[in-house]
């Protein structure tokens, strides 16, 4: 039996009974794993996720490691690590312990009595071969060279530096640079908070403005679309504390508090709002850097966990897949971010008046653990999370065993009241991994919600193809979608760069905020360029391309636009459209050809699917706003 990390590789052709780790495309002469994993997703997920509970049950010196790691007041690291964010962006190990997962199962089934390994990948390669070692299955080891890794891509040499020192010189790098960027937000006015009955509070990004509101000194944001209008509607007050994210309307810290400080002008309008960092002072720098003298002490500890990352029932071992993430959250940059995340929100917390309800943006960040303990320490009221997008099927953020989440215990994991839904999909989700329904919500969707008014107040189904008018110019038209990845907006331009009939199309490329693209890298195509807000072009387009992780793409599927998504060889499919029949999904030059045809572009019928709960009038969020 052979695997092999890629289906690039020459020697692939003159072998059988071939087994390939990255890619999607079962061939004549191999079968894909990363296929296998999807097809039996739901499995080889569940047992990822129990395996994550069952880490943080596993004792040393009579303590788990929520124990070891629990600072002063409840404040928690282990639930705040990447190893329980379980986020593909932070940890691209996380499809690895999957497919390892799937090969082990395929190893059992086949029962081989030897593998041969054609890996550049270390890490991946030894961590198979130790699993092939327990199952009692002789592994060979053919390396080979190849350009893509799983190394981090530096930026400068001061990147590089960075990403190979020691743990410890990386937190303390990341803390000093944190302190330096963020200091001049402490020079926001501190307005005086609502304190009154009649008000919430809200915990966001500054980021998605809308600009003619920013000129305005208003406050509005795609974030939380029309729920701003609403608030002035119900005659609600509001309290808004905020991240710093620097982006095309607010550059840097400076213009962040000019903003800031113009909108507290008028706080019956736009509501009072803060930077959370505006609460940093030296006495929060020096908790911070004693309570992480604290944790370094435990060190030899930790290390002792190592041979606790094993799944159950299973041969496989995640240590060496989920070593960095597990450092860098007890000893790393990480545990440092954190440790801050814990003082600035308790001192926040504590310092504005008591408040009756607040709501959140949940992307079950590691920040979010520092919020919900502070806001409960602080003895505030009804806290709830907005799930805000939409929940995908490998999206492991969103899924934790029943066991942790119904655990009551005093090191359990913090969880929000209630969480709000907006969709149809993410509800079942939730049901399925027996989330408890008395802390689930249904809600209107306000990220989709001028989506849904532009289909009634035009009274056009956007969903009917044969409104659409196809070309200009002898041309269609075709949006390129980016993601906040480079790597994967790169490779799918890249690609698009040698479709057979790229003539035929006008190419425009809308860039994620937060990774911007030079189309002057791009010589074999003509690419225009967007950067104003997706809803107000979207419906001109014919068809659309996306990564698969990038949610951009359900608002084109929304405007019954032809979606392709690309899906690159190392990456599990993210897309909210995964298992949508009428969805082409690509990977290569070959299928990018096919899906491009403009036969089939002409011969699209999108389905017409009630994703979202929505009403105009908004009477769920009423509910949960009075």
């Amino acid at each position: 039996m052979y695997v092999f990390q890629s289906n690039e590789i020459d020697s692939i052709k003159s072998k059988s009974n071939v087994y390939i780790w990255d890619g999607y495309q079962d061939k004549e002469n191999y079968i894909s794993i990363s296929k296998y994993l999807d097809d039996n997703g739901k499995k080889f997920r569940k047992k990822y996720i129990e395996f994550i509970h069952d880490l943080g049950t596993k004792n040393i010196l009579n303590k788990n490691l929520p124990q070891h790691l629990k600072i002063n007041n409840n404040y928690n690291l282990w639930w705040m690590s990447l190893l329980i964010e379980k986020s593909h962006y932070k940890s691209p190990r996380i499809k690895d312990c999957l497919k390892l997962l799937a090969l082990e199962e395929i190893l059992i089934i086949n029962k081989p009595s030897e593998i041969t390994l054609y890996f550049s990948d270390k890490v991946i390669a030894n961590t198979i071969r130790k699993l092939s070692e327990t199952l009692g299955i002789k592994s060979v080891l053919k390396k080979i060279y190849s350009h893509k890794n799983y190394k981090y891509k530096s930026k400068s040499i001061f990147h590089s530096i960075y990403f190979k020192s020691p743990y410890i010189l990386q937190a303390l790098i990341y803390l000093l640079k944190h302190i330096f960027i963020y200091w001049p937000l402490r020079k926001t006015y501190k307005t005086k908070w609502f304190a009154e009955k009649k008000s919430i509070f809200f915990f966001s990004y500054l980021f998605h403005l809308d600009y003619t509101k920013y000129k305005e000194d208003k406050y509005k944001t795609g974030q939380w679309g029309p729920i701003t209008d609403l608030l002035r509607e119900l005659s609600l007050k509001s309290n808004w504390m905020h991240h710093f994210v620097p982006n095309p309307v607010i550059s840097n810290t400076k213009a962040g508090v000019k903003f800031i400080d113009k909108l507290n002008v008028n706080p019956n309008t736009n509501g009072v709002h803060q930077f959370l960092f505006s609460y940093l002072n030296i006495k929060i720098v020096f908790k911070v850097i004693s309570n992480y003298i604290k944790i370094i002490f435990k060190l030899p500890i930790f290390i002792k966990f190592k041979d606790s990352f094993k799944p159950d029932k299973s041969n496989a071992c995640f240590w060496y897949l989920l070593k960095k993430d597990f450092m860098n959250s007890v000893i790393g940059s990480k545990s440092i971010e954190n440790l801050l995340w814990i003082e600035l929100f308790d001192l926040a917390l504590s310092e504005i008046p008591y408040q009756g309800k607040g709501i959140y943006l949940q992307e079950n960040q590691g920040w979010e653990k520092a919020f919900i303990t502070s806001w409960k320490n602080h003895n505030h009221g009804k806290l709830i999370g907005l799930n805000n997008g939409f929940v995908r099927f490998w999206d492991t953020r969103f899924f934790d065993d029943s066991r942790t989440v119904k655990d009551l215990s005093n090191d359990s994991l913090p969880i929000p009241d209630h969480i709000i839904l907006t969709d149809h999909l993410s509800w079942n989700y939730y049901l399925e991994a027996e989330y408890p329904t008395n802390k689930l919500l249904k809600a209107e969707t306000i990220r989709y919600f001028d989506t849904y008014i532009d289909q009634s107040e035009k009274k056009q189904d956007f969903m009917n193809q044969n409104n659409r008018e196809f070309k200009t110019d002898n041309k269609f038209k075709a949006l390129i979608l980016g993601d906040i990845v480079f790597d994967k907006t790169n490779n799918m331009i890249k690609i698009i760069e040698n479709l057979s009939n790229k003539e035929n199309f006008l190419w425009t490329l809308k860039a994620h905020p937060g990774c911007p693209i030079n189309i002057k890298n791009y010589k074999k195509i003509k690419l225009e360029t967007y950067d104003k807000n997706l809803k107000n072009v979207i419906s001109k387009f014919d068809i659309t391309i996306a990564p698969a992780g990038t949610l951009s793409a359900l608002e084109a599927y929304l405007n019954g636009i032809n979606v392709i998504i690309f899906l690159s060889k190392e990456e599990l499919n993210l897309s909210p459209l995964r298992k949508f029949s009428e969805i082409k999904v690509v990977y290569d030059l070959d299928t990018m050809n096919q899906a491009f045809n403009p036969e089939n572009i002409k011969n699209y019928t999108p389905k017409k699917r009630d994703l979202f709960w929505f009403d105009k009038n908004l009477s769920l969020w009423k509910k949960i706003l009075s």
